[in-house]
């Protein structure tokens, strides 16, 4: 394992209905080639430019063998399938041996960041079939991963004539983009404090899907709300905790790539879209700002939106948000108390059971 002053990045990348990159990325002195261009890719080539290497991870070896062709030899490649949490893990955990450090991740991308003077063997970009993967940040991570749901879940379902009830719905959405992005966060976390000044920028990917009701697709819409939430809430407690990382994550409207639906871009005005630059903004924002922890960036054709969460309702709702109980009680005590009856009511149910 080598290690290094420099920074280096983790970036993950995705989006609705196509298939996304996991890439990690390192600083490098020197810039790698700059790869094709996407939401995704447009975030890996700036921040090429300002001297990252990058490590792609995904499941297609071809796509990845081509990308480091288009990206050079600061590019390493890894095969993992990114929605599972050993794969996952195993990712970060190589990735760290190889570079001794990371710190930018970024989803559906995920880079992890390597030292300079180190020149990855092999590997490339590759993409995770149209499902998508959810990606990460490390140090700096940039977590951007969704997909559209496959089914319409507010749709009348056949019954199971064995069971009398519905067959369990299909909920990928959620897998790849909330439980894709816990996985991302947490190994984040774990790998930004091993780094010698235990810091690092956790970005994930959010959506408009987010902030705003998403009728048409209500479990992408709850898993994009559920990444606003662990963000405004991981923010806030790590800042108590006192260690030096930021969580933050972006929520951006429609953004033209080469992946999207050309009859869909062709549908909406161009002035309703958001261009890649945008979100180029909002990463480099959040990478370089460190006093901006658990916010929500919102990208929005030209505009970056730093959106504030909701007011308190009342003095009881501030009084519990905040938290101001912790300091009257023994708070480990009383989440071990919580867990142990939780326990016991478990133990319980299974006798009876």
């Amino acid at each position: 394992m080598s290690s290094s002053s420099t920074r280096c990045a983790l970036v993950t990348g995705g989006a609705c209905t196509h298939a996304w990159w996991y890439f990690v990325i390192t600083r490098a002195r020197n810039p790698a080639t700059r790869p094709a261009s996407g939401m995704g890719l447009s975030v890996v080539q700036d921040l090429v430019s300002q001297g990252w290497n990058v490590e792609i991870v995904d499941l297609d070896v071809k796509m990845g063998r081509d990308a480091e062709a288009q990206l050079g030899q600061k590019v390493h490649f890894t095969r993992a399938n990114v929605v599972d949490y050993e794969q996952q893990a195993s990712a970060f955990a190589q990735a760290w041996k190889r570079w001794g450090r990371i710190d930018l991740g970024m989803m559906p991308y995920t880079m992890l960041s390597y030292a300079p003077g180190h020149d990855p063997v092999g590997g490339g970009v590759t993409r995770w079939s149209w499902r998508s993967i959810l990606n990460l940040i490390v140090i700096t991570v940039f977590a951007n991963a969704g997909i559209l749901d496959r089914t319409d879940f507010s749709a009348p379902a056949p019954e199971d004539d064995s069971t009398g009830a519905p067959p369990k719905p299909d909920v990928l959405t959620v897998d790849v983009c909330l439980y894709g992005a816990i996985w991302s966060s947490y190994l984040a976390l774990h790998f930004f404090r091993k780094s010698p000044d235990r810091t690092g920028r956790l970005v994930i990917t959010s959506s408009q899907g987010g902030i705003y009701p998403t009728p048409l697709a209500p479990l992408y819409g709850c898993a994009k709300t559920g990444i606003v939430g662990l963000v405004r809430s991981l923010g806030l407690r790590i800042k108590t905790l006192g260690d030096p990382i930021t969580v933050n994550c972006i929520c951006p409207g429609l953004v033209p790539t080469p992946l999207a639906n050309t009859a869909l871009l062709a549908a909406i005005p161009e002035a309703m879209q958001t261009p890649t630059s945008t979100i180029i903004e909002a990463v480099n924002l959040f990478i370089n700002d460190a006093s901006l922890s658990g916010q929500v960036a919102e990208c929005s054709g030209t505009d970056v939106i730093l959106r504030e969460g909701l007011p308190y309702a009342n003095a009881a709702a501030e009084y519990m948000g905040e938290g101001k109980s912790a300091d009257r009680i023994d708070f480990a005590a009383a989440v071990a108390d919580i867990r142990d009856k939780a326990r016991q009511y478990d133990q319980k149910l299974s006798m009876v059971g």
